[in-house]
């Protein structure tokens, strides 16, 4: 006969005083971005929101809000009579969470771990719309599900929490799952064991940072090729190298590798298409020691973000 399905904790009991400010002490040990950035645990109820926010909120050192303290009493006493809340309900609940999240990060946090059910893709862009009021804020959906049976045994097991087995269906029956579209949205399923699923979450929300800190690399690139497109006349050796090679690196997410092929040109003297033609061929000693040194350069890179990551 299956064994039943580990109840994964969803809440812990509401305190008067905000759960967010006990998960900080320190400097953040989320790596620097020149963003600052809203991760939003969501899903619906039994997920595991406010274990796995609670999990990546102190791993990385940010401050954690718990959504559902943030419900008015109307919304609280609504849902304990197992009458689920409706968009009227939701709106200045949503908002309230929106403002909260970007006041701690006027405070100086460079991230907040936000829990919050966002069950329909309007709710989610009540919380998007931060971005708009601050192009430096970044918002992320981590979005933890798991079939409806599943959860109804984790609500079912935990005990003294105000939302029901019955809000379950109820909340399955409303939910809209983020869709391809929505780019901002880390899927994580929520079906295995509590450590795996805390591990597969943080490990999304590095992966996201990293696909971050690639895009800034592109910058700095793009900045090179201006500088080479005005050059390019006068100095033709200083034009960018765009060879498969760096195009690689930085569909891989190390867009620097542009950067450097820049100074390659630049002490090499060779021009950008005889540059790339050794680089291609792959048959000189010069191009095989150009392929390493960009490998070796892409290896540092990331494991340096790796070692910054999980310091």
């Amino acid at each position: 006969m299956a064994q039943p399905t580990p109840a994964m904790p969803d809440h812990l009991p509401i305190s008067t005083s905000s759960a967010s400010n006990s998960l900080t002490n320190g400097a953040s040990r989320q790596p620097k971005t020149d963003h600052s950035h809203i991760w939003l645990i969501t899903g619906p109820a039994g997920c595991g929101k406010s274990t796995v926010a609670q999990y990546v909120a102190s791993a990385m050192n940010l401050p954690y809000i718990e959504g559902d303290e943030y419900h008015p009493k109307a919304n609280i006493d609504k849902m304990a009579k197992g009458i689920p809340l409706n968009d009227e309900d939701r709106w200045d609940w949503l908002t309230k969470l929106r403002d909260e999240s970007v006041s701690r990060l006027n405070s100086g946090s460079q991230g907040v771990v936000l829990t919050c059910s966002a069950l329909k893709r309007k709710y989610r862009d009540v919380i998007r719309v931060a971005s708009y009021y601050n192009h430096s804020v970044f918002v992320h959906f981590v979005y933890l599900h798991a079939s409806e049976e599943t959860l109804l045994e984790r609500v079912g097991a935990r005990k003294g929490h105000f939302m029901g087995a019955n809000m379950v269906h109820s909340q399955f029956g409303i939910l809209e799952p983020p869709t391809k579209d929505e780019t901002d949205v880390i899927q994580v399923d929520v079906s295995g064991s509590l450590e795996e699923v805390e591990r597969d979450a943080l490990a999304k929300i590095h992966n996201a940072i990293a696909k971050e800190l690639a895009r800034d690399s592109e910058q700095a690139f793009l900045l090179f090729t201006a500088l080479g497109i005005n050059w390019r006349t006068r100095y033709p050796s200083l034009c960018i190298l765009e060879s498969t090679i760096a195009g690689v690196f930085s569909a891989t997410g190390f867009g620097v590798a542009r950067v450097i092929s820049f100074f390659m040109c630049l002490f090499t003297g060779f021009a950008h298409t005889d540059l790339w033609g050794r680089v291609e061929g792959g048959a000189s000693k010069m191009a095989l020691a150009l392929r390493f040194f960009l490998f070796t350069l892409a290896v540092a890179k990331y494991s340096f973000y790796l070692c910054c990551s999980h310091a």
